[in-house]
């Protein structure tokens, strides 16, 4: 048996009373409530990866356009190019900053040919400037008196913007929005925004292992991975679905499980594989610990790789992201080495036994996590910069919000 994933969504309706389109809207349960403590960031990052791998937005939405909102952060680190501009609605909140990188991400976004919703629209502020690029305006019909609905409509009348009258309560305020020009049409007079579940079915272990020791040799040979994913239908429908993610995203034709394993390529096949496999063992361990734990490894690998050592990416990814799991297991390292193969390498660098070219990543991983001032542990000039070290962590940061989006 698998876990229940939760969506709400809440129709859009026109003149006609023809539903139009969804607002997709993050809940955590059945109730139809949202959790004030939820970051509007992990907020959208939960609705767009439920909707896009647990249901598929085409079927969430009648094959209707989804509204989402979306956060500064998540706007400005892409992770809306998730989503097939032919699917969604980006919706821009009220409360951004309206920065230069920001303009120029929607602006960008809007030659991808997304549709920019602005969100909660009174005028006369910042928003202003977005409004060249703007393909719809939301008006809040709770917060905003008649005088300033009015005043709205016609402000923008002469442009090339759709209303969207939201929070319409009455059968008064719907005639009302009409009249003034609102073409678009969102509240409980027209339906309240109902919760939809879908058990995530859990593929086979016994399969799964199979795969995990196909990576940890030291050629992958994606053949024999392909045939033992299609050898189970969970498992295989799992990774087909973030193919069909990733084919949008990367511009690639993904035809067979095969071909999408061959364009990650071994090392992030390697890395995904064992996120995954740490995420099931753990089960009752928060996502934010376990991503801590894989920024560690990718951490680590990208250091490694920076570097002019000769030592393995995927044994410093091993290690980085392995060396924290007691930490937010509860459990020693050697219980956690009993359940897995690595290395000899792997295990004294992990164990502490013997100072090897992995120890001296790892040293600058943890002086780094824990704010201390990054020295020189190589003193040959050929050693990554601080700087270097700084970019490279900011970079891990963004790849391990994208694998937690897409693959957890």
């Amino acid at each position: 048996m698998g876990m229940n994933v939760f969506i709400a969504r809440q129709a859009i309706f026109n003149k006609k009373r023809e539903v139009v389109g969804y607002e997709l809207l993050y809940r955590s349960s059945e109730k139809n409530m949202y959790a004030a403590s939820v970051s509007g960031d992990k907020a959208t990052k939960q609705v767009l990866s439920n909707a896009i791998v647990s249901f598929g937005i085409t079927n969430l939405t009648d094959a209707k356009k989804a509204y989402i909102n979306f956060t500064e952060n998540l706007l400005l680190n892409d992770f809306v190019l998730l989503a097939n501009p032919s699917e969604i609605i980006i919706e821009i909140l009220e409360n951004i900053k309206i920065t230069e990188p920001i303009v120029e991400k929607l602006s960008e976004l809007k030659k991808r040919g997304y549709t920019l919703a602005l969100d909660d629209y009174v005028g006369g502020d910042e928003l202003d400037k977005l409004l060249p690029i703007i393909d719809i305006i939301k008006v809040d019909f709770m917060q905003t008196s008649i005088e300033q609905q009015k005043k709205l409509a016609h402000g923008l009348k002469k442009s090339d913007v759709i209303l969207l009258a939201e929070k319409v309560e009455t059968m008064e305020e719907f005639e009302r929005a009409s009249e003034l020009g609102y073409e678009l049409f969102q509240g409980y007079f027209f339906r309240k925004p109902v919760v939809v579940s879908k058990i995530q079915q859990k593929f086979s272990m016994t399969t799964f292992n199979k795969l995990v020791e196909q990576v940890r040799k030291k050629e992958v040979n994606f053949k024999i991975c392909s045939e033992i994913i299609c050898s189970d239908v969970v498992l295989m429908d799992f990774f087909m679905r973030r193919a069909n993610i990733l084919q949008y995203y990367r511009g690639n034709v993904i035809k067979s499980i095969q071909q999408f394993l061959v364009k990650m390529g071994e090392n992030e096949l390697r890395r995904l594989i064992f996120l995954i496999m740490i995420k099931e063992d753990n089960m009752f361990i928060s996502d934010e610990a376990i991503k801590e734990a894989y920024l560690r490894g990718l951490f680590m690998a990208e250091l490694i790789k920076k570097s002019v050592t000769k030592e393995s990416e995927c044994e410093g990814f091993i290690i980085g992201m392995f060396s924290h799991l007691p930490k937010i297991t509860g459990e020693s390292m050697e219980s956690i080495l009993d359940k897995i193969t690595l290395s000899t390498k792997c295990v004294e660098t992990l164990l502490k036994k013997k100072e090897n070219e992995y120890s001296k990543f790892l040293k600058i991983v943890d002086m780094y996590e824990n704010g201390n001032e990054i020295q020189n542990l190589n003193e040959s000039d050929d050693f990554i910069s601080k700087e270097a070290i700084v970019d490279i962590y900011m970079k891990c940061i963004q790849k391990a919000d994208w694998a937690f989006s897409i693959f957890c």
